[in-house]
């Protein structure tokens, strides 16, 4: 299982989610009277606060210490986050989320003992390509003998 394909997809759609909520605003006076949600003055529209930023779905962000956290520059950092997490902040989290948030905590136990944090989710990143390079064969040419005649 790709973890890192897993957990930026799953947490990227949380956080576009969350943004497409403010994005329905289409007043000022709506946008700004909304938690989480701010008038962009440039764009002329309503969004998420710190949207852009957020890689986590909104039942992850209550946790503590979240906003020390910071993924892309310290994968060894962030496993070691989430797993010293108190799991109860995890209680608002829908059960698919909160078993992939698992399945992340799990990869990540197993990097941390082997302290090859950096290395695996690197790994995990160049190896994406290949993957869905096979995918894509046997979607095209699954009733076929071999890869030479797709």
């Amino acid at each position: 299982m790709n973890y890192k394909k897993l957990f930026f997809n799953t947490f990227l759609i949380f956080s576009f989610s969350f943004a497409d909520d403010c994005r329905a605003f289409i007043s000022q006076d709506e946008c700004i009277s909304e938690d989480g949600c701010d008038w962009n003055y440039e764009q002329n529209n309503c969004s998420s606060i710190d949207t852009e930023e957020s890689i986590l779905p909104e039942c992850v962000m209550d946790c503590v210490d979240i906003e020390s956290v910071d993924f892309e520059e310290n994968k060894t950092e962030f496993c070691n986050w989430l797993i010293n997490l108190d799991q109860s902040c995890l209680s608002d989290c829908d059960d698919e989320t909160f078993v992939e948030v698992i399945e992340v905590f799990n990869f990540c136990n197993e990097c941390l003992e082997s302290d090859s944090c950096e290395e695996e989710w690197e790994d995990d990143e160049e190896h994406e390509g290949d993957h869905d390079e096979e995918e894509e064969w046997e979607d095209e040419c699954r009733y076929l003998d071999n890869e030479e005649e797709c």
